[in-house]
């Protein structure tokens, strides 16, 4: 998902001013003052250690699931994410003229060609902003089997502030309850439900997607969404949900959840994260290697996405000097 604002996480001075709210239920506005403070008061300083299971390939959820072990740091208003794919479910040959597959996707024997992720560096800052991502592809034949890998990087850049190059952070955060006050207008109704606030919500998702929010919140600590489902104008039907279970230590983030976008009734595209640790403290260190990464220079044959111009442009490096052709 992609055109999205960025989210932040809570501060522990706002912790205690959330529990101390526990018995107190807040108006529509001053809850969404307070979730916003939450939000933006650790927007400068983030570091998260996640373990996250997405579907193996973005258009065909057949084709099974991937784990990947990432870390997140913000500071400042830098972004950086590494993940680390394994453990990938075996590819399944789909035949020439299947939903979703094109021409393009075969070799001249019909082989199934998918394109993995193997590792992918992000780099979100006011002066750089990009991505670089180590693939593999994958000829499958029609038995089923790999007949032929091959390595292969793409660097891709973007304008500054375009939210594309970290569009998978906010779904890690939504997922574990946090960031939701970026994507909220006005919240038109708070009621109790047990332990839970039950909040009914005018916002969107994306620049160009607008609708209605419905939230579960548990207010003690620090307001976690425990479910939430986003729907269209006029519909019941929701295309986005979240659900967060648990809570990690000092209360800021749930221990574990799920990010959905329901393409269609029995279609979910689901990001499962497990949060592993957690600090308010930048790395450093990621931060710095994420930057030199989309600074090294390409192999013969890797490719470059330009996203600065339009229409984007795709270059490859000659070989040895890695220059562009």
């Amino acid at each position: 998902m992609t055109g999205q604002r960025m989210p932040a996480v809570a501060s522990s001075a706002l912790l205690i001013w959330a529990s101390a709210s526990l018995y107190a239920q807040p108006s529509g506005a001053g809850l969404l003052n307070a979730l916003r403070k939450l939000d933006e008061e650790a927007a400068r300083s983030l570091s998260l250690t996640l373990q996250v299971r997405i579907p193996a390939h973005p258009f065909d959820l057949g084709q099974g699931t991937v784990s990947q072990n990432c870390r997140v740091s913000s500071d400042s208003g830098a972004h950086a994410i590494n993940c680390e794919n394994a453990n990938p479910e075996k590819p399944i040959y789909r035949p020439p003229e299947s939903v979703g597959y094109d021409r393009v996707d075969y070799d001249r024997n019909d082989n199934l060609i998918l394109w993995r992720e193997v590792r992918r560096f992000a780099f979100s800052s006011p002066a750089l902003n990009g991505v670089r991502v180590q693939l593999e592809m994958l000829a499958v034949d029609k038995a089923g089997q790999i007949s032929r890998r091959a390595a292969h990087n793409r660097l891709q850049r973007h304008n500054p502030g375009d939210p594309n190059s970290i569009y998978d952070l906010p779904q890690y955060l939504l997922a574990l309850g946090r960031g939701f006050s970026g994507y909220l207008t006005e919240i038109r109704s708070v009621r109790r439900q047990g332990a839970l606030l039950q909040v009914a919500a005018a916002g969107s998702y994306g620049p160009r997607l607008s609708g209605e929010w419905e939230l579960s919140l548990e207010p003690a600590p620090a307001y976690l969404v425990r479910s939430a489902k986003f729907t269209k104008p006029g519909s019941d039907a929701a295309i986005l949900s979240t659900q967060s279970l648990g809570a990690a230590p000092g209360g800021g983030f749930a221990a574990s959840g799920a990010f959905r976008r329901i393409l269609k009734p029995d279609v979910v595209y689901e990001v499962a994260v497990q949060l592993q640790q957690y600090s308010p403290k930048p790395d450093a260190a990621l931060l710095a290697e994420a930057r030199k990464q989309l600074e090294m220079p390409l192999g013969e044959g890797d490719e470059t996405l330009d996203y600065t111009v339009t229409p984007p442009r795709r270059t490859f490096a000659d070989s040895k000097a890695g220059q562009k052709k």
